[in-house]
């Protein structure tokens, strides 16, 4: 098989991908990470997403899951990963109404209090722009501690999509109702961002193109919202699909043909690089995504082999 579309290199602002492929993996210890993402850096994976770090206490969703205080012990990671010819990105998240009581001395905040899966607390307007100040924060750290980039984390329901869906926001103020009010949160995010970076450090926002509910028909918000955060300094756009709760498994293949679908929908409404997300995992099925359908990179949850 032909590796000429997959395995080519690519060019994310001043970071020099060896491939086309995104990796996004999650382990529990570190020294399972650090031996698997060597091993994909060897491998010719060109970018490695981290699961995601907590910008705050009230942001995570276990006792155990990262968090951006403790990014220096990443450093020998980062350095494994340089050495075997990879680049690693820190995803920045907060779960939102995801996060669970008694795991932490935070109680779990949202854009609305909902109950799922413990009620949590409305954020009020000094907790919103804490948050905001933490990705900003967060991404700081994260340049520092030698990260390639960062991943701001707004797909799948977590605070960032809660804040953009009518689902979950039912807000009344300035950041809920209507469609120009629920992007204030996530451009606030991406405009704070991108202000504590240098020009040159990428950027990767990570949203859902479709919701995969029966609430709503998101395609031309996101193209909206997608255009937005180009504008406000995003440098690649991830497009991943779904809230939490909506995903359904196992996936069809009509499933993941909408997810390549609304990806390149975007794409085409926007010119900086656009990745699709795809969890089949299948070499030659995503040479040809690449080849036929109009998306710049490809991301896969588990590395693959040659058949």
């Amino acid at each position: 098989m032909k590796k000429s579309h997959l395995f080519s290199p690519f060019h994310l602002s001043n970071l020099t991908l060896q491939s086309r492929i995104i990796l996004e993996y999650a382990e529990n210890t570190l020294d399972k990470k650090t031996a698997y993402y060597v091993q994909c850096a060897k491998d010719q994976i060109g970018l490695i997403i981290t699961n995601g770090a907590a910008d705050t206490p009230a942001g995570s969703n276990r006792e155990e899951a990262m968090n951006t205080a403790e990014l220096d012990e990443w450093r020998p990671v980062i350095h494994r990963v340089h050495e075997a010819g990879g680049a690693i990105a820190l995803q920045l998240f907060h779960t939102g109404r995801y996060a669970y009581k008694g795991e932490k001395s935070s109680d779990p905040a949202a854009s609305s209090a909902r109950l799922y899966p413990d009620k949590p607390e409305k954020m009020e307007l000094h907790d919103i722009y804490q948050s905001i100040q933490a990705f900003a924060d967060g991404a700081l750290k994260a340049r520092e501690a030698g990260f390639d980039a960062v991943e701001i984390g707004a797909a799948e329901g977590y605070l960032i999509h809660q804040f953009l869906s009518p689902y979950t926001n039912k807000r009344t103020d300035q950041w809920g109702g209507t469609f120009e009010k629920r992007l204030h949160f996530p451009l606030a995010v991406a405009r704070h961002v991108r202000e504590y970076t240098d020009a040159e450090f990428p950027i990767i926002f990570h949203l859902s193109g479709r919701d995969l509910s029966n609430h709503r028909d998101i395609e031309d918000e996101t193209i909206t919202l997608a255009e937005q955060l180009e504008a406000s300094g995003i440098d690649m756009l991830h497009i991943g699909t779904g809230l939490n709760e909506t995903r359904r498994s196992p996936l069809s293949s009509e499933d993941y043909a909408c997810f390549i679908k609304a990806a390149s929908a975007i794409k085409n409404h926007v010119s900086i690089p656009v990745a699709a997300s795809y969890q089949r995992n299948r070499m030659e099925e995503a040479d040809k995504i690449l080849s036929d359908a109009d998306v710049d990179l490809i991301s896969i949850d588990k590395c693959w082999k040659d058949n």
